[in-house]
């Protein structure tokens, strides 16, 4: 994460020295709607079980300068994010086993939602014009917040319906909380900038988010051989649709060369 940064910072200072004119700071806020998923492996994954997407909600602040075509973004966004998984058991040979010891056949939905600060590091290029294209891309530093809610229902055979039960972990590096407390993803987000002002532009854009294996790496599991640490990933990754409006204050510090 430090080589992420400190890159950053080395690219960014390349790009003032050499677009010194024609700049601008951005400051600016967003909004949308996002829809998170998990990918299973290993010890996480049970067999014949499907994953889902849930929607959350994501918005928060941008700082940048441009510089001609090209600007750095970067400013924090806050994230609601999670993922549903199903498991349909129709075999009465391999039935659900609740809490209470009683086996029934039927569906169960399990359902996580946690929520992150996710600070980008994004390079974006848009082309010429009031109404323009841009593209960004970078890295992404996250950092869960508050705690992890799993809930679990049931639709079952006999039992009927059951739940929802909920569990609750945290993020950090012990046994038994379940993500890690921060992680890097990378982003990729096409969209179109269209200038409602002198100074301000309107925004609009689709973000792919790949967050990468956020299990904790300590998290203990028990098998038939006992305790152990987890083998397995889970790997966090959303789309989002947002809107935003930036204002940027032009500014030269020099010539161009």
């Amino acid at each position: 994460m430090k080589k992420i940064i400190l890159t950053t910072i080395v690219t960014l200072s390349f790009l003032l020295c050499v677009n010194a004119q024609n700049s601008a700071i951005i400051l600016g806020v967003n909004g949308g709607a996002n829809f998170s998923s998990f990918s299973l492996t290993g010890d996480l994954l049970t067999q014949d079980e499907t994953t889902s997407s849930k929607l959350g909600f994501q918005g928060g602040i941008d700082l940048g300068v441009k510089f001609n075509s090209f600007s750095f973004i970067t400013g924090f966004k806050y994230v609601q994010n999670g993922g549903n998984t199903e498991l349909e058991k129709s075999d009465p040979n391999y039935p659900h086993f609740l809490d209470d010891g009683t086996a029934d056949i039927g569906l169960r939905n399990t359902t996580t939602r946690f929520k992150n600060i996710s600070i980008p590091l994004l390079f974006r290029y848009q082309t010429k014009g009031d109404l323009t294209f841009a593209l960004s891309l970078g890295p992404v530093l996250n950092s869960g917040i508050g705690e992890i809610k799993t809930e679990e229902t049931y639709t079952l055979t006999i039992s009927g319906e059951l739940g929802p039960e909920e569990t609750i972990s945290t993020f950090g590096d012990l046994g038994d909380d379940l993500l890690r407390s921060s992680w890097v993803g990378f982003m990729v987000s096409p969209g179109i900038i269209y200038k409602v002002g002198d100074n301000g532009f309107f925004r609009a854009n689709v973000t792919y988010h790949s967050g990468g294996n956020i299990v904790n790496e300590n998290l203990i599991v028990g098998d038939s051989v006992g305790l152990r640490n987890v083998s397995g990933s889970l790997n966090s990754r959303s789309i989002a649709f947002e809107i935003g409006y930036e204002h940027r204050i032009d500014f030269n510090i020099g010539s161009k060369y």
